[in-house]
Order: structure tokens, then C-alpha cells, then sequence
């Protein structure tokens, strides 16, 4: 069996569109901030943001000393991410890298076992369907060196995106506008039917859940709610 690609491009362009629209952040996830000092501990090391957007959660680790790779699908989110690495100290600009995701691949084009940390917050859910969420972590497994973290989360079905859809197209999988407030094409976006159903994605990739959470908020007409994992690979 073929693995799947890692982003499908009607996604891609879809966000591409989002941060040429002016979508941005200046602030990081509060999860992170939160769980960078807890799980973390505060020990920096080589880390990925996969799936940056405007960059903020990485920068927040690259001020608090780590080394960043940042990769997005969108050119438009990454120029946005340089514009803000060019307002930092040489220090940190040095520690920093910015990179596309090849939308042919189904690989990140790392070695193995390179990284100390990966964070892939609010991205999984944009993935297609199950097969294209679990190739992604089984490659943040590969890339991670023994013992490295990972967070990751995913939107829960219960919520604004499934229930304003356009509908099913396949098993959990639902086509829907990713970004509230934000003209936009649908994309296919991928929601697991429970807690425990995303929990064994990530176990079956070879990790070891060390922390289960979730982020839940309802305004301005927007439910939303998501899983959040802490794992790490196994030494």
C-alpha cells in the first residue's frame, strides 16, 4: 500500500489563501506556553513546529532558548514567520530554520532520530482521514531521537467544524471551512470518533502517552474542543 501524503494540495492552497487573507497571531498557545515548562521542563533542546502557521508557538520556544525548525504548507504563513525572526537578536535568528512542506512527499526530509522535541498543535485535524494522521506521527517517531517529546492535538467531532460541514465524505472525516471568520474553501478534515480512538493512533505510531488533556471553549458562535497529547518515544 502507497503511504499517503503527508498534505493534500487543495489543503495547502486552501491555507495558502487563509494567510494571504491576512490571518495571523502574535500570541502563542496558551496550551503550549503551559505545557512547554511542564513536560519540557524547561530543557531546551532541537525542536519542530510542524505546521507553524504564523509562527507563534515556535517562536515562543526559540525565546526560551530552543533550537526551531519551522515548516508550514503555506508560503504566505512562512514569510510571515521570516518577518518576525527578522525583529530577533542574531542569537536566535542562528538557531532558527525555515522551511516548506514539499506537497509531494510523504516524508519529512529529516534523518532519524534528529529531534528532541516536536509540537503539532491545532494541524492533525486538517489532515485528510486516518491513514494520512497516522503516517504523519509514525514520521515524528522516525525523526525524533529516543526519549524525545512530542505534543500534539486534534479537534474533537463535538464541534463547530463537523457541525457546520458540508457532511461525511468518509469515516470521520467531514468537509468543512478550517478557519472560522475567514473566507475560505472547504477542506477535508479529519475528527477521531473519541479520546481513546486518538490515543491509539498515537500508541500504534510507536509512542508512549505520558499525558492525556484537552482545550475546550465556546464564543462567538465557535465550539470548539480538542484532544491534546504529551508522548514520547520510547529509549
Amino acid at each position: 500500500m502507497t503511504a499517503p501524503r503527508l498534505v493534500r494540495p487543495e489543503t495547502a492552497q486552501t491555507f495558502e489563501a487563509v494567510y494571504e487573507g491576512g490571518y495571523d497571531k502574535m500570541y502563542p498557545s496558551v496550551d503550549l506556553v503551559r505545557l512547554e515548562r511542564w513536560y519540557f521542563g524547561g530543557v531546551p533542546g532541537k525542536s519542530m513546529d510542524y505546521g507553524c502557521g504564523p509562527g507563534t508557538n515556535g517562536l515562543h520556544l526559540l525565546d526560551s532558548g530552543y533550537d526551531v525548525t519551522f515548516c508550514d504548507v503555506a508560503q504566505a504563513a512562512l514569510k510571515k514567520v521570516e518577518e518576525k525572526l527578522a525583529s530577533r537578536p542574531e542569537d536566535s535568528r542562528s538557531r532558527a530554520v525555515v522551511r516548506h512542506i514539499d506537497l509531494e512527499s510523504d516524508s519529512i526530509p529529516d534523518g532519524d532520530q534528529l529531534y528532541d522535541y516536536i509540537v503539532c498543535m491545532s494541524v492533525l485535524g486538517n489532515l485528510e482521514n486516518r491513514e494520512s494522521v497516522s503516517q504523519l506521527l509514525e514520521e515524528f517517531h522516525r525523526i525524533l531521537k529516543p526519549g524525545g517529546k512530542v505534543i500534539v492535538d486534534i479537534n474533537a467531532p463535538d464541534t463547530t467544524y463537523v457541525h457546520d460541514s458540508s457532511g461525511k465524505v468518509d469515516t470521520n472525516s467531514y468537509l468543512t471551512v478550517p478557519r472560522k471568520g475567514f473566507e475560505s474553501d472547504e477542506i477535508v478534515m479529519y475528527f477521531p470518533d473519541s479520546e481513546e480512538g486518538f490515543i491509539s493512533m498515537v500508541e500504534d505510531a510507536g509512542f508512549t502517552i505520558d499525558d492525556v488533556g484537552h482545550m475546550s471553549f465556546s464564543y462567538q458562535d465557535h465550539v470548539g474542543f480538542e484532544y491534546i497529547v504529551c508522548a514520547h518515544r520510547p529509549e
